[in-house]
């Protein structure tokens, strides 16, 4: 089934890199971006104390559109949420949820580094209530980081190689904000 092409956001905390884990002070800016035309689409600034994780509650979901989160924004009623929206999201993994595969590959054999992709559920009884459907667990190996990542993902039109594409180029929105971070944090001390 082909999808309707749609804007692919990207939730992203800017913070202003002065806040500790002990203090919490500072901001952060709770960006959505729209990909496409790497325009901001919302964002919302907060004190440090804010969590990540609030922000869902405050963008504005598109059926169709595909949504790709950071892991500090694991949070399974909410992922459901936008599930029953009709959009997409794709986020990586946070912690070690148990589950049960309903279909796909233990070890996949191939060029494109997925190591596995797999329909579950999860069986732990809080998580089944927070996120009761099925939803595709990706392992991919990244060659130049020499590492495995997991992504989950409601999205079953897409291969899985893509999958992990789109949270790749999350990570270089993130990479943009960092490097304008620096650049307002020299002319800070100046």
């Amino acid at each position: 089934m082909p999808l309707t092409p749609r804007p692919l956001t990207c939730a992203c905390p800017y913070s202003d890199g002065l806040s500790s884990e002990a203090h919490k002070s500072g901001i952060r800016i709770h960006t959505q971006i729209d990909i496409v035309t790497e325009i901001p689409v919302f964002y919302r600034i907060t004190t440090a104390r804010v969590h990540d994780v609030n922000s869902m509650d405050w963008f504005k979901y598109e059926p169709l559109a595909c949504y790709v989160f950071d892991r500090g924004y694991f949070d399974l009623a909410r992922l459901y949420r936008i599930n029953m929206f009709g959009a997409f999201f794709i986020i990586r993994e946070k912690g070690k949820p148990t589950y049960e595969i309903g279909d796909g590959e233990s070890i996949l054999d191939g060029t494109d580094n997925v190591l596995k992709d797999q329909s579950i559920s999860f069986t732990k009884k809080e998580n089944k209530e927070k996120y009761p459907g099925v939803i595709r667990r990706i392992v991919y190996y990244a060659p130049e980081l020499q590492r495995s990542f997991v992504y989950y993902t409601n999205n079953f039109y897409l291969c899985a190689k893509d999958i992990a594409l789109l949270y790749k180029y999350r990570w270089q929105v993130e990479l943009f904000f960092y490097d304008k971070f620096i650049v307002m944090q020299s002319s800070h001390r100046i």
